[in-house]
């Protein structure tokens, strides 16, 4: 029997180049058959799940059955299956068309980011204000159509592929109307409230022997509601408000899954296999990897301080600081720190980049070439609230030592306690002290093992509660 598989994707969603929740489908898709069950409005579906090599899993989305879409393949529409005026100009810029009618302005058609393959929205302008926004479905339809009145949106209208009005929501009050599919007219608070009925009347209506959820606003609403024998439903690596984790923990059909420990989480999980890889074998210099990921500025450059001060007491330590952008911020502050220094201890010229040398700040890497920097780490950090599982797994796989904020499914225990006023030096001192020991050395290396392809999938068996022949073990 097929998983159902409730993915958190946002309306309009698009695909990332790394997310956890891709790498957990995927990993799934494997070993089991898949269904998708969606709750969110997704125009560019096809091109969505085809992005995903999802394109030939079945799937329910709510908003197809309220709208009565039966296409199933991409087939977009092009420029000249719409209705123009007969005197139509159409001017090419760099991300849009425009169209001109009688001299001015009559559309602007927007095309989908990054590839510009097919139109994403068409806005139609009356005295050079913005009347009327149409959203293009990747399958062949307009889907929706946005109203407005002196530049402010009023309504939204959503539409069957045949181009009726199914749906009309107030966009100021969010107060809805619709034609179901059985024939009803009703009326709704929101177009939320729509959606989460239209869910549970299908959810309650089949039976979803091994259901994963991951958590959404619109999910979790519907989880609340649902009357489902068993629920496996991924929590995101932050920190859970109080008040859902004392939910959760009261509700006993539901079993909770996350990478990361925080709160109200029943068994942790990797996303990610751990290939084999040779043991990261530092040479000359003591080489310290750290992933800013998504701390603030501010943490940055005292992170960034505090790197400076350490590397200040030996000589053979060198940073390399990952970032999401160009930080030209973080080099600025370290070359202010070595001027200092050089001035403070009147250094001889090329002192200052000797020291300067020793920091290196890369733009956001790829897997392979994060591998080239860990093959001779001395250790890795990722303080961030979500650290990179993806490059925790790469850390994982060269059984390097690392160091979070937090406890995750693959480091553990904790090294930085923030709670006990621990700092980040004290921590990665005793870190890379600890490292020298061979039995630490050792329990990094069989760590390894606990992330094959084959226990990992043993580990998500279990925990969706799907039958094996093979019995099944829990990833630790």
């Amino acid at each position: 029997m097929a998983i159902t598989i409730m993915p958190s994707w946002g309306d309009n969603y698009q695909v990332q180049k790394q997310d956890n929740e891709q790498a957990i489908v995927s990993l799934l898709q494997e070993q089991e058959e898949l269904f998708l069950l969606i709750t969110s409005y997704q125009p560019k579906l096809k091109t969505s799940l085809n992005e995903q090599k999802l394109g030939g899993t079945p799937y329910w989305t709510a908003f197809d059955a309220l709208q009565r879409v039966t296409l199933k393949d991409k087939k977009p529409l092009q420029v000249d299956h719409l209705t123009w005026p007969e005197n139509a100009h159409f001017i090419r810029l760099f991300d849009r068309i425009v169209v001109l009618a009688d001299n001015k302005l009559y559309a602007n058609i927007f095309f989908t980011y990054p590839k510009g393959d097919q139109i994403d929205r068409v806005d139609l302008m009356e005295g050079g204000e913005l009347k009327q926004q149409l959203t293009i479905d990747d399958r062949g339809f307009v889907s929706r159509v946005v109203l407005f009145e002196g530049g402010q949106p009023q309504a939204i209208h959503y539409l069957s592929q045949g181009g009726f009005v199914v749906a009309k929501e107030n966009f100021a009050s969010g107060v809805t109307q619709a034609l179901l599919p059985d024939g009803q007219e009703k009326t709704y608070a929101s177009m939320n409230a729509l959606i989460d009925e239209l869910t549970l009347a299908y959810l309650n209506a089949e039976q979803n022997e091994q259901l994963l959820v991951f958590d959404s606003e619109q999910n979790w609403r519907v989880m609340q509601q649902a009357s489902v024998d068993h629920v496996a439903y991924w929590l995101p690596e932050t920190n859970l408000p109080v008040e859902k984790a004392e939910q959760l923990q009261g509700m006993k059909n539901i079993t909770t899954l996350s990478s990361q420990a925080n709160g109200s989480v029943d068994t942790l999980l990797s996303p990610y296999s751990v290939p084999a890889k040779p043991v990261a074998h530092p040479r000359d210099q003591e080489l310290i990897y750290i992933k800013l990921g998504d701390m603030a500025q501010d943490q940055q450059e005292t992170l960034v301080e505090q790197a400076f001060f350490l590397a200040t007491k030996v000589d053979n330590r060198t940073f390399i600081f990952e970032s999401h952008n160009a930080n030209l911020e973080l080099e600025a502050k370290l070359n202010d720190m070595v001027q200092a220094r050089s001035q403070a201890f009147h250094w001889e010229d090329g002192q200052d980049a000797v020291l300067r040398a020793r920091f290196v700040f890369l733009m956001q890497q790829r897997p392979e070439q994060r591998d080239n920097y860990f093959k001779t780490c001395s250790a890795y950090v990722d303080l961030s609230e979500e650290p990179s599982l993806q490059a925790l797994a790469q850390a994982t796989a060269y059984a390097l030592p690392v160091l979070t904020k937090g406890q995750n499914v693959y480091q553990q225990p904790v090294y930085l306690d923030q709670t006990a006023g621990q700092s980040f030096e004290t921590a990665l001192v005793d870190l890379l002290e600890k490292a020298k020991d061979d039995d630490f050395k050792q329990e990094l290396n069989e760590k390894r093992a606990n992330f094959t392809p084959e226990k990992l999938q043993a580990a998500w068996q279990h925990a969706l509660k799907i039958e094996n022949e093979q019995p099944a073990v829990q990833n630790h």
